[in-house]
């Protein structure tokens, strides 16, 4: 059997045997799995399939208060306690700017319309 799933919820069946992991679809190595190695390095590109949480606000939220939230954020997520739950789950943590979000989720549109057109994936009716 394979499956592509979360490192968060595969690394525990792995750290116990339970399952073998043979290859991370991120860009880079897990700190919670480091000797498993990525498809970039097996010759595979392009296959980057992480899954990643954001915080959003409406697009018509004044930018001083979207700055607040992103540096309200990114404190939390520097908590030494937050960040060793983070690590026992098997999470990274990397806090960005609303710019740098703005990109990442602009970017990840077009790269997912693109496997959407080239799927010929249609809407269930």
């Amino acid at each position: 059997m394979a499956a592509i799933a979360g490192v968060g919820a595969l690394a525990p069946h792995v750290r116990s045997a339970k399952l073998r992991a043979l290859v991370l679809t991120g860009d880079k190595r897990s700190a919670a799995m480091p000797e498993v190695a990525t498809l970039a390095e097996q010759g595979i590109s392009g296959a980057n399939n992480e899954s990643w949480f954001s915080l959003v606000a409406p697009k018509a939220t004044p930018r001083d208060i979207v700055q607040r939230l992103n540096a309200e954020v990114r404190l939390a997520l520097a908590a030494p306690e937050l960040q060793r739950r983070f690590a026992e789950l098997s999470l990274s943590v990397n806090p960005s700017t609303p710019e740098e979000l703005d990109t990442i989720i602009k970017s990840e549109i077009v790269r997912w319309a693109e496997v959407i057109r080239k799927a010929d994936i249609k809407p269930v009716e």
